[in-house]
């Protein structure tokens, strides 16, 4: 399970923060979505 510490967590947020990925680009992976949308909403 992946948290809001995690560093694919964080670097997926960053990716998508700078443009270059979107949230569809995220894995479907156990949370792993879920959690970096939530990093991104707050």
């Amino acid at each position: 399970m992946f948290t809001e510490n995690s560093k694919l967590v964080k670097d997926y947020a960053l990716l998508i923060q700078n443009g270059l990925k979107t949230i569809n680009d995220v894995p479907n992976f156990q949370n792993l979505r879920e959690v970096v949308s939530n990093v991104l909403t707050d």
